[in-house]
């Protein structure tokens, strides 16, 4: 795919251009590839379709995209995937710094010849959509905090031996020994 989802506004024919299809995942990952950090192995290529039209001076890119990711559990660190997904819009200008002036504060400017990377766009709609704690399934316990055992595999009995805990004198109440 490389050079094709690299684009010029100035090269953009009178009815636009339309995409539909996968960047493969290996681009997406690709470091050297694109100014957007890439994303982290193991995830799945990336299916989208979009649509680039001139409207007077301002050239318009909108589109959506669905990608399946490899996380970390926030609670016990157990690879885990996710399906992201998302839709984007994105208003661009191009042209000299004068008639840059002109442009409105949502539309990201150009300089001519309007040089438009998909893979960082792309890269940055995944970034933006990217959870902040993902878990492995609903009901995941997480990690003992003392010793580290995966309370989802097997209990721990460090628990029940601590008596240095915030409510171990609720507890000492409760069970009378006090």
């Amino acid at each position: 795919m490389g050079d094709s989802l690299k684009i010029q506004l100035r090269n953009m024919p009178a009815n636009g251009w339309q995409w539909r299809g996968s960047v493969p995942a290996a681009e997406l990952q690709d470091a050297t590839r694109g100014s957007v950090d890439a994303l982290p192995a193991g995830g799945s290529d990336l299916a989208w379709e979009a649509s680039l039209a001139r409207k007077g001076d301002c050239y318009h890119l909108a589109g959506e995209w669905r990608v399946t990711v490899r996380l970390s559990c926030s609670r016990c660190n157990a690879a885990t995937e996710a399906t992201l997904s998302g839709r984007f819009m994105r208003d661009y200008r191009m042209g000299e710094d004068a008639a840059l002036d002109e442009a409105e504060p949502d539309e990201e400017r150009l300089p001519f010849p309007g040089r438009i990377d998909l893979v960082d766009v792309l890269r940055e709609e995944v970034w933006l959509a990217w959870p902040q704690r993902a878990v492995c399934r609903p009901d995941c316990r997480g990690l003992c905090p003392h010793c580290g055992a995966n309370l989802n595999q097997a209990s721990c009995a460090c628990a029940d031996e601590r008596d240095d805990h915030p409510f171990a004198a609720l507890k000492k109440l409760m069970d009378g020994t006090s």
